[in-house]
């Protein structure tokens, strides 16, 4: 069966396209031009050059294609503007190619930021039946409110056209693909690691987080695709373990061997049970056999040192000076 994915050039993307190489499956990728180096083995592809407003590109790329990945999106902090065009019309576009081609089913990656957050005892775990509506900062309910109209997109081609479906609503990913990490990510633990003295004292303290590996993401993805039990069904896709910032500091910190006494601060700060950020991944679990394998420290460490090799950590691991980080 061949397939075709779009955002193969993306963090989750390669990931997914190296995956499915090994697999020797038979992939098409969608992908503009000046994204055309980022491919894995680009040679063993079926490339098709355009974005999703390009109707004889997407038409070219669906031919004899049996499922669709779609990924491409624009992300968090991406103007209105390109969020409609490109989360919302650029799936209406595809999903109306995939119709004229026949494609059996659709999956879409869509994100967990679609929904509200839980801010009762009463709505939590969040799970696939929970309400809709992202809330928090503009980039975030923007962002989450585009994906909520492109869900409702791949809805109205199964309600009108049987177009099968898997939508996934991961949780943040995390993890290295082939000497990349998504560089939001990687700002963000140096963040940390600069500043460890700070989360003492910073906002988002003892907010919940439940980050997803990238293997683990990308294999539920590639189960949506093709298991029976994944037609027309909706998941939330989690990682197994919840923490919070100082946690994750912590964590850190003693994979580097830099004591501080935000190692201590850290094991003693609990999980705040408001704002509730803790999903039920039971779903995923009982019909596409999901069970995350790569956890929290084995992913982080694996990310730092990369980070090291790539001389993006603050300091060379050779040469910890520990001075700086004594909190």
């Amino acid at each position: 069966m061949h397939i075709l994915l779009t955002g193969a050039t993306g963090f989750i993307g390669t990931n997914l396209v190296d995956c499915l190489l090994n697999q020797k499956r038979s992939v098409t990728v969608l992908v503009l031009p000046e994204t055309l180096g980022q491919l894995p083995r680009r040679a063993q592809l079926k490339v098709v050059l355009g974005g999703l407003d390009d109707q004889n590109a997407l038409l070219r790329a669906t031919e004899d294609v049996g499922v669709v990945f779609h990924l491409a999106g624009a992300i968090p902090g991406s103007s209105l503007l390109d969020l409609t065009r490109v989360n919302v019309r650029g799936t209406a576009n595809l999903l109306e190619k995939c119709k004229a081609s026949g494609v059996r089913r659709f999956v879409f990656v869509s994100s967990a930021a679609v929904y509200r957050p839980a801010l009762s005892l009463a709505d939590q775990p969040i799970t696939e039946n929970s309400p809709l509506g992202p809330l928090g900062n503009v980039a975030l309910r923007t962002y989450g409110q585009s994906k909520i109209e492109a869900e409702r997109l791949v809805l109205k081609y199964h309600q009108n056209h049987e177009l099968e479906f898997s939508i996934l609503r991961p949780t943040t990913a995390f993890g290295v693909r082939q000497g990349v990490i998504a560089k939001p990510m990687e700002d963000f633990l140096v963040t940390l690691l600069q500043n460890a003295k700070s989360v003492l004292y910073g906002s988002r303290l003892g907010c919940n987080m439940q980050w997803v590996h990238v293997r683990d993401l990308v294999n539920a993805i590639i189960c949506a695709g093709f298991l029976p039990e994944s037609k027309n069904q909706v998941f939330t896709i989690a990682g197994g373990e919840l923490f919070n910032i100082p946690q994750l500091t912590a964590i850190m910190l003693d994979i580097l061997s830099l004591p501080s006494r935000i190692n201590a601060f850290g094991s003693h700060v609990a999980l705040r049970r408001y704002p509730y950020l803790v999903y039920d991944t039971t779903k995923a679990r009982r019909l596409l056999g999901y069970k995350p394998q790569v956890d929290l420290r084995a992913g982080l460490s694996e990310m730092l040192e990369n980070m090291d090799r790539n001389g993006k950590l603050p300091w060379s691991l050779s040469r910890r000076r520990k001075v700086a980080y004594c909190g």
